[in-house]
């Protein structure tokens, strides 16, 4: 019950409301045993699509853990496979994990993904790994699979996680057009729009290589679409000033 009432206020215009109906469903699974089969699903979909929005990311990594442990003794692994892919990511996004380890924890998961049978996770565990590796080894390699994997991605993971990579290596020109041109695809409906969160941390390192192509080019004025990226931040720091709004003043 309270899964589908949470997935159903993802797509509402009132995120708000849908936080508080979170934190409700939150305090009943959490107080009443009666509930704790659904306090997987519940943490995957308030944890995984609503709290990130208010809520610093770091303070959602440990309930990620929690739910993955508490969904094998469940014996819901599909469910504790998602909560281990999106405490990978996160751990990927906050930048507070060593980066070999985190490697060779993702390469355990990808393994469990085989086993299990879960490709979806298998994929996503895939673009993860190889944004770790490319920061690891300090150049950019992508497998054709994964490049392939923007095509069946309407989460944008795969655009943000390619944003990152490029970013951090320097590549600045190729992350602005990456997003001009999925940008393009998506306001032509080619592609659906992708979840608040994405898409605020995409502009944010999109933002980041427009300044520094610019720097490296030496150009005069930054481009036009900047004030459009800075509105988006600003207005996402209205939710969270912990995890947007600092990101607009820099």
């Amino acid at each position: 019950m309270f899964g589908a009432i949470l997935c159903n206020i993802r797509n509402s215009q009132d995120v708000r409301v849908g936080y508080r109906i979170g934190k409700l469903a939150l305090n009943m699974v959490n107080q009443n045993d009666a509930f704790i089969s659904e306090l997987p699903f519940v943490y995957f979909v308030y944890y995984g699509q609503i709290a990130t929005i208010f809520e610093p990311i770091q303070a959602c990594l440990d309930q990620h853990t929690k739910a993955y442990e508490l969904g094998m003794q469940l014996g819901k692994a599909s469910i504790s496979a998602l909560h281990k892919q999106l405490l990978r990511v996160r751990e990927l996004y906050t930048g507070g994990k060593n980066l070999l380890e985190l490697k060779e924890e993702i390469d355990i998961d990808m393994k469990m993904a085989k086993h299990d049978l879960l490709p979806i996770l298998g994929m996503k565990s895939q673009l993860c790994y190889e944004a770790v590796s490319n920061l690891i080894d300090g150049k950019l390699t992508t497998s054709k699979d994964i490049d392939r994997a923007g095509l069946y991605d309407p989460e944008g993971a795969y655009i943000l996680s390619r944003v990152i990579t490029l970013t951090f290596l320097g590549y600045f020109e190729r992350a602005k057009h990456l997003v001009d041109d999925e940008g393009l695809k998506r306001s032509t409906g080619l592609k659906k729009s992708i979840p608040m969160f994405h898409a605020c941390y995409i502009y944010f390192f999109y933002g980041i290589s427009s300044i520094g192509l610019c720097r490296r080019k030496k150009l005069k004025h930054l481009p036009k679409n900047l004030k459009k990226i800075s509105d988006v931040l600003e207005n996402a720091g209205g939710f969270s000033e912990w995890n947007f709004r600092n990101k607009a003043s820099l």
